[in-house]
């Protein structure tokens, strides 16, 4: 019985938490047209960009409908070659262009955080509802234009400011409440520096529920605050989790086959 038991945690713990790493990374805007990637890092899960300025990057992972009770959450970790600006780091789940496309930064629409600092604390979790009209997946200026954008909930002032170099471990999840939403964020320096922020039952028109491509900004201003900074990230995943009565419902499914294959 203690095997049985064994597997089925096993059989839980697979159905629950199948992560897949984020590849193939491509620049889709480039504010400074200088932005490059290191080596072949694009092609890996730890992209290191160059001289970022209101630049962002995407990439694809296999194509996700959420059911009622399912979600999706989106890990990694990245430090930059200067201390962190207010709100030039921002990262983000969308429905987006599939497969992405360099210099192609329409048709994303979805959910993203902004990362604050002690100085500045007014930062928020945002959508976008649009898949025509954006400059990036990130632009927010043009909301009532083609595509409309707006805060969700506010994310926590943190006490510090991470400096250069300073390794932030970052979150999002985006769940299925019914019709609506829930979605959280975080970012960490595991340290002194943490910000955290959600709500729930939102509802944005994003073109339901699927979700396809990873998406990043860094440096979001062209008034020159963050510019020429190196981003380097690190194991960039995405979990999808299934709503629990599905994962137990293969799991007591499992145990069953064994017991009438022990029969």
């Amino acid at each position: 019985m203690k095997t049985k038991l064994t597997l089925l945690a096993l059989t839980l713990s697979a159905a629950t938490c199948p992560a897949a790493t984020v590849t193939g990374w491509a620049l889709i805007f480039d504010g400074d047209n200088d932005t490059s990637f290191t080596g072949v890092s694009a092609t890996t899960a730890s992209p290191v960009v160059n001289d970022a300025h209101k630049s962002s990057i995407a990439a694809n992972f296999p194509t996700v409908t959420l059911a009622d009770g399912q979600s999706l959450t989106l890990t990694g970790t990245v430090s930059f070659s200067s201390a962190l600006v207010n709100s030039q780091f921002r990262w983000g789940l969308f429905d987006g262009d599939n497969p992405v496309t360099t210099g192609q930064g329409d048709e994303y629409a979805g959910f993203f955080s902004t990362a604050p600092t002690a100085a500045q604390s007014n930062n928020s979790i945002w959508f976008n509802d649009a898949d025509a009209g954006l400059v990036h997946p990130f632009d927010t200026g043009n909301a009532g234009g083609p595509y409309s954008a707006g805060q969700i909930a506010a994310m926590s002032a943190p006490s510090t400011t991470p400096a250069a170099n300073t390794p932030l471990n970052f979150t999002l999840t985006v769940a299925r409440n019914g019709s609506a939403f829930d979605v959280s964020a975080s970012i960490t320096d595991g340290n002194t520096y943490t910000s955290t922020g959600g709500a729930t039952g939102v509802s944005p028109n994003i073109n339901g529920f699927t979700f396809d491509s990873v998406a990043f900004l860094i440096g979001g201003s062209t008034s020159g605050s963050w510019n020429n900074v190196n981003a380097t990230f690190s194991n960039i995943d995405v979990t999808f989790v299934p709503e629990p009565s599905a994962a137990l419902l293969g799991g007591l499914g499992m145990l069953a086959l064994m017991r009438r294959r022990r029969a």
